[in-house]
């Protein structure tokens, strides 16, 4: 070994929690180190701030057995991953390895010399983004008829506990005709993990799939890599001229994973996030999106703890992506599913991707909504007047069918002729 080699070894100073402290001026933030803790033990670690001569590492796994004897290299480089169409078909962990398989991956032809990247890229340049004018069909009524979604949209799924995200999700994932399909699960459960894997994903698309988790058991670092690594395959097959779906679930909990970065790095907020927090969060949602070459449709969950929420996250997150679906506990308790609230809720390239007479229809029946619910206390307490406004009259006449119409079964799915049909049937009984 080379005495440059050996210089490059270091010391172990402190450790904190999950974090332990070199004497360096050499390190720099984002560099991926290798931690000696014996002749028989190794771990990988990521240095995340420094302060005069000394640099704070994150370490990616169990920190068992460090102390002051410990040599710490830095390798001078930053997380890259080698992507193949091979990985098509199977579960990855936050540190790119394949755990299992739940299908056999797709023989694809891939032109790309772009195979080894960075996982920590920058989003794509506005130069290079392409106009989104097709319809990403869903399958879904509430969403394909008032909240219509086009491909390379960027849609932010927020929701309480118990209001059925989940199976939101997995609707999409069923419904959506895509040409790869990356579910990225961040800080999961582990039994959720497994339940995607094994019950949740559907057979016909299983070969042309890839989930990328980490569990809420493991590392700041690991928890925030399988969002970075899930969405670097997406680029990955982006850019050899797919459509790419992904599901990201949760921005929440890849923010909270960053806040522990933050802090462990010596960063301090009076605020419930420190402001790296909101200097990343665009950078991962940034990386979805069209191109020339191909395009990734996102679907990215938000946490909320109520519905009342005013999350400073959540705004943030709304104010960059192309659109939001809110999920209610209101919708829910009725069982009502999805349990979208479509008032609340909105597409921003609605008005760009459907016809004038799909606006009218969809114009009618959002009217039609927030007319009702302006009426609902009268008739709740019995004081709504029948005869006195005909229009109003319909309304009340045909909510039932309405809320219908926004309701299916998760296994349920319709075709656009399906869809314009039923619209067209509503309307006709408003006007």
């Amino acid at each position: 070994m080379s005495s440059s080699v050996l210089q490059r070894w270091y010391n172990v100073v402190e450790m904190t929690n999950n974090v332990i402290v070199i004497e360096t001026d050499e390190a720099f933030v984002g560099e991926f180190c290798v931690i000696r803790i014996n002749k028989n033990k190794k771990i990988s670690g990521e240095v995340i701030s420094f302060k005069n001569n000394l640099a704070s590492i994150c370490l990616l796994d169990d920190g068992k057995g460090i102390s002051s004897s410990t040599k710490v290299a830095l390798t001078g480089k930053v997380r890259s991953i080698d992507i193949t169409p091979s990985i098509l078909g199977s579960v990855i962990d936050a540190n790119f390895n394949i755990i299992t398989r739940f299908g056999s991956s797709e023989q694809l032809f891939i032109n790309t010399s772009q195979s080894y990247r960075e996982v920590s890229s920058d989003g794509v340049s506005p130069l290079i983004r392409s106009i989104i004018d097709k319809k990403c069909i869903t399958g879904i009524k509430a969403i394909d008829s008032l909240l219509t979604v086009g491909i390379g949209q960027r849609i932010g799924i927020f929701a309480p506990a118990g209001t059925g995200k989940t199976t939101l999700l997995v609707s999409l994932l069923n419904g959506i005709e895509s040409d790869i399909y990356i579910l990225i699960l961040v800080g999961e459960r582990g039994r959720e993990v497994n339940e995607f894997i094994y019950s949740l994903i559907p057979n016909e698309i299983k070969n042309k799939c890839i989930v990328v988790y980490s569990t809420s058991d493991q590392s700041s670092i690991l928890r925030r890599n399988a969002a970075l690594i899930g969405m670097t395959i997406s680029e990955y097959f982006r850019d050899a001229g797919f459509n790419v779906l992904v599901l990201f679930d949760s921005i929440t909990r890849y923010a909270r994973a960053l806040r522990e970065i933050a802090l462990d790095g010596g960063e301090h907020s009076n605020d419930k996030y420190p402001s790296s927090v909101y200097s990343n969060i665009p950078k991962i949602l940034e990386r979805a999106g069209k191109t020339k070459n191909g395009s990734i449709t996102a679907f990215y969950t938000i946490l909320l703890e109520s519905e009342d929420d005013d999350d400073p996250l959540g705004n943030e997150v709304k104010s960059i992506i192309d659109g939001h679906f809110y999920l209610t506990n209101k919708l829910s308790s009725k069982n009502h599913y999805p349990a979208i609230d479509v008032l609340s809720s909105k597409s921003r390239l609605f008005e760009s991707l459907v016809s004038d007479d799909f606006k009218r229809d969809a114009s009618l029946i959002r009217n039609a909504l927030s007319k009702y619910q302006e009426l609902e206390f009268l008739i709740d307490i019995g004081e709504y007047k029948a005869g006195v406004n005909r229009k109003n009259d319909k309304i009340v006449e045909n909510i039932d069918e309405i809320n219908s119409f926004l309701t299916q079964a998760n296994d349920e799915f319709f075709s656009e002729n399906e869809l314009n049909e039923k619209m067209q049937i509503i309307t006709s009984k408003l006007t």
